[in-house]
């Protein structure tokens, strides 16, 4: 697969009170400021003027090999030593680095839990489209589910018909696709998706990468936009 010239990077933070978000700001532009290896930049994606979830967007254009392990364990460290340099102890800011983010659709219903977004992990298909199936255990865990096979097909379905709905036409170029698009065949150069394989990735990232975290799953808004996803 082509490989796409950004990866993009998140910070979290759960409940924050409006001043605080608004330091955390402050101290990711000074972070990012201090950042020289390629070019970067940093987005607050979540507008919330009362207390609320908060997430942050840090994007590595055109990085180099090596480039975005050194970025990850940098932003790690920033967000280890912020709660000292901001004076709030408490203050519970972490790496996104697992769950997909953001979500393009509300989660898909049924069971397994399943979300359906852009990848998070550091390596080649960072920021494409992809699924995760769990289900929540103590202390809000998340573990693997166990399915037997009429359950397995009845989950097929269900993410098959949202992954359809958001999935971008680009794959339609391609010889190699599964048929409603994959890695392998979603276009690095497609103005829609811009190889993430979201139909609608181009225009929410022009919109500034804005996100609904109001329900405490970080969903992409596209309403500004006027569009809809699926």
């Amino acid at each position: 697969m082509p490989k796409r010239q950004e990866q993009l990077f998140w910070l979290y933070a759960k409940q924050l009170d409006p001043g605080t978000a608004s330091a955390v700001d402050a101290e990711n532009r000074r972070f990012l400021g201090e950042w020289s290896e390629c070019v970067a930049t940093f987005h607050p994606c979540v507008s919330n003027a009362d207390r609320g979830d908060r997430l942050w967007l840090f994007r590595l254009d055109h990085p180099s090999a090596g480039v975005p392990t050194r970025f990850s364990a940098t932003l790690q460290k920033h967000a280890e030593q912020l709660p000292a340099r901001l004076g709030v102890p408490n203050l519970n800011l972490k790496r996104r680095s697992n769950l997909p983010t953001p979500l393009v659709v509300s989660r898909i219903e049924g069971w397994p839990r399943t979300d359906l977004g852009l990848h998070v992990v550091n390596d080649e298909y960072n920021a494409m489209l992809v699924t995760y199936s769990y289900f929540e255990g103590r202390a809000g865990r998340h573990y693997i589910p166990h399915l037997q096979l009429d359950q397995l097909r009845a989950y097929a379905e269900r993410v098959t018909a949202a992954w359809s709905g958001v999935a971008c036409a680009c794959h339609r170029h391609s010889a190699n696709c599964c048929g409603i698009g994959c890695y392998s065949c979603f276009q690095v150069g497609c103005k829609d998706c811009d190889g993430t394989g979201w139909r609608h990735f181009t225009a929410w990232a022009n919109s500034g990468y804005p996100i609904d975290y109001s329900t405490g799953v970080p969903v992409a808004m596209l309403e500004a936009r006027g569009l809809t996803s699926p």
